[in-house]
């Protein structure tokens, strides 16, 4: 239950201090293995009423293009995951550098 509040207090975040792109990635990741699994479902029962050629060369074509569709899907939602962790570590970054130079800030009065 914490979960959903959790999206929908993050939804609802006008601040955005929390992304909503990446507890919704499963389900997009998920749906387009669904998508790509019923289009191949479907080329290969378009092909029953064309003929054994055709039949044969859904019967590879589809399981192919399917993994081809996995694929790009996955490609797709890692490439997303990875911008998200860019911009966490860039300001993981930005912050530790802005702690070394207040840390290391010459005292008041010295010439350098």
């Amino acid at each position: 239950m914490s979960q959903t509040n959790s999206f929908f207090q993050a939804l609802l975040d006008f601040s955005f201090s929390e992304f909503v792109t990446i507890k919704l990635l499963k389900f997009f990741y998920g749906l387009g293995l669904v998508v790509s699994a019923l289009a191949a479902l479907g080329l290969l029962l378009t092909s029953l009423g064309g003929g054994l050629t055709r039949l044969v060369m859904m019967l590879v074509l589809a399981p192919i293009g399917f993994i081809v569709a996995a694929t790009l899907c996955r490609v797709w939602a890692e490439l997303v995951i990875v911008m998200f962790k860019i911009s966490e570590n860039t300001g993981d970054t930005a912050r530790g550098v802005a702690d070394v130079v207040r840390n290391t800030a010459a005292p008041a009065g010295s010439l350098s």
